[in-house]
């Protein structure tokens, strides 16, 4: 069964900053443009943090992209490109080379999603879209050349009244994928998955 997304979780309406050198959060917080929850980020070549993904106090899936900057304790939306789908728990991948990969994720119901998109380095371009299937479970390693490995789990849907994989709804299965940054996928043989 799919699970829609907890609406008593806090909304995050502030970035912190940690200092490396003080061993601690410090005390000036940085208002959001975008308050979130469930969400990932990334180290922009700037020097600011990337808000991807998450949702906000009302569980819709975002897809505005956020930058936080520890240097002036500001966040912008300015200058930054869209997903194109609102993702809750997306997987975000820095690429060779520079520019990211955003995959996976669950829409507001709980239900995986499909597709993955490319971002520029400085994240102010969508440079497209590969097609995927959704899977309940996404793991991505960068490859040489600026692509990446994509491991999907649970990937079919169970039998009705089967719910083999950790509760998601699919039976256990995987697949995998060679992604390139000319959106070109590439299946990749994987061996049966064997469960005690």
């Amino acid at each position: 069964p799919l699970v829609p997304v907890e609406l008593n979780r806090r909304v995050l309406e502030n970035a912190e900053v940690f200092s490396v050198q003080a061993h601690k959060f410090l005390t000036e917080l940085i208002e959001l443009h975008t308050p979130r929850t469930r969400h990932r980020s990334v180290l922009l070549p700037s020097g600011e943090v990337l808000l991807i993904g998450g949702h906000d106090g009302d569980g819709q899936p975002l897809a505005l992209l956020e930058a936080v900057s520890p240097m002036s304790r500001s966040s912008s939306l300015g200058g930054l490109a869209n997903l194109e789908v609102g993702r809750i728990d997306p997987e975000v991948l820095s690429l060779e080379g520079g520019g990211f990969l955003v995959l996976g994720g669950f829409d507001a119901a709980g239900a995986p999603l499909p597709d993955a998109e490319w971002l520029s380095a400085d994240a102010s371009a969508h440079l497209g879209t590969s097609p995927i299937p959704a899977a309940a479970h996404v793991t991505a390693a960068p490859l040489p050349g600026g692509g990446a490995l994509v491991v999907l789990g649970c990937v079919e849907p169970a039998p009705p009244g089967d719910d083999d994989c950790d509760g998601c709804g699919c039976e256990a299965s995987s697949a995998a994928l060679w992604l390139e940054p000319n959106l070109s996928v590439y299946p990749i043989e994987v061996p049966p998955v064997h469960r005690p």
